[in-house]
């Protein structure tokens, strides 16, 4: 049996992606065994080895020196036949064990060089500087692992990555799709938002588009700042809103069987107006038969052909987004009907089967060349 390790500096020890899907889904063929480092405490979940860490630093700063340095000596100690990081700041960690002869394989969240770009941390005139020196270390690192994965196709890496696997962000068909009850009698005028809430997601723009809508708007998440929480709270506006704060997975679900309409408006900044994917809460909504609110970009509307779930807006403008809403929830057949396309969607294309072969085969690609 192959020992395996997850590592992550960077996310909470039951990020979705990374342990509920990947690790979790590895852990389920019985031939490997699957270790997770990460912050927090150590322990055992559906076959999977969490080696807890310890608190993660709040400062990105202290984060991307020292607490890279101790995940990684948790995951060195475990003498791996194959390791799996998470993180842009793991990619030094990353270069150390494949020089030590071991299999690695870097997970690319998402666009970092470009991502980069609309960090506002980073001062704007060094921006470019830093993204342009990010991606050649990636590339040069990325040239000594064994594979690398990426959310969408085409990925930054396929003219020197030696292998590269597509694992998008999609459900697991039992968490949402198959919790899905038909309910006619909730108001067609609720709207929702589950995830990261900061201002590259357009969330002053949606809340204004509910308000002038006259719709309901559930958020949930993590604001960027408390100072942006009391920026948002100080508009009119706000008074549309009904804030859950920061919530597990179950109720989530129960979120999305209270809303009608699912909601994403992304700025069209970065990666997100020329990412090939769907955010995974979108995903999430659409499993669970919600129509969707989208930013319109050249992805959405090529997959909207096939599949009518969503009335696409300019994030930037709250009169497109209220005037989007209102035409869902004036319409309750419509609305059904796009809920129904957004979960054909998910069954035949979007769920987390498709992705979990993907993995397999680009496991099974590099460790049986190890055997």
């Amino acid at each position: 049996m192959f020992k395996v390790c997850h590592l992550t500096s960077a996310h909470k020890n039951n990020d979705v992606r990374i342990f509920h899907k990947e690790c979790v889904s590895l852990a389920s063929r019985g031939d490997l065994d699957v270790y997770l480092v990460a912050e927090g405490e150590s322990r055992e979940q559906e076959g999977v080895h969490v080696i807890g860490v310890g608190k993660q630093p709040a400062g990105r700063k202290e984060r991307a020196l020292d607490f890279t340095k101790t995940v990684y000596e948790a995951a060195l100690a475990l003498d791996a036949d194959l390791y799996h990081f998470h993180d842009p700041e793991l990619l030094p960690a990353g270069r150390k064990l494949a020089s030590r002869g071991k299999a690695v394989i870097f997970d690319s969240h998402e666009n970092t060089s470009e991502q980069i770009m609309i960090r506002s941390y980073i001062p704007l005139a060094v921006r470019k500087a830093v993204s342009g020196a990010y991606r050649a270390y990636e590339k040069g690192s990325i040239k000594k692992f064994e594979g690398v994965i990426y959310p969408e196709e085409p990925t930054p890496f396929d003219s020197f990555a030696k292998r590269v696997a597509i694992v998008d962000n999609t459900p697991r068909l039992s968490e949402f799709y198959d919790r899905y009850t038909e309910n006619d009698s909730k108001p067609g005028n609720v709207v929702c938002h589950v995830g990261s809430l900061d201002p590259e997601r357009g969330v002053p723009q949606l809340i204004k588009g509910c308000y002038r809508a006259g719709a309901k708007l559930i958020l949930a998440g993590r604001f960027e700042s408390e100072d942006y929480r009391k920026s948002l709270m100080d508009d009119e506006s706000f008074s549309c809103v009904d804030y859950r704060g920061y919530v597990d997975r179950s109720r989530v679900t129960e979120i999305y069987n209270e809303a009608s309409i699912g909601a994403s408006t992304l700025l069209n900044i970065g990666q997100y107006v020329i990412a090939r994917n769907l955010p995974t809460k979108v995903y999430e909504c659409m499993a669970m038969g919600l129509p969707l609110i989208l930013s319109d970009t050249p992805y959405a509307r090529e997959i909207l052909k096939k599949y009518e779930f969503a009335k696409l807006v300019t994030p930037e403008d709250p009169d497109s987004i209220a005037e989007a809403i209102r035409s869902l929830s004036e319409n309750d057949e419509l609305i059904k009907k796009m809920g129904m396309e957004a979960r054909l969607a998910v069954k035949e294309k979007f769920n987390w089967t498709v992705d979990e072969a993907a993995l397999f085969k680009l496991y099974d690609d590099i460790l049986g060349r190890r055997k």
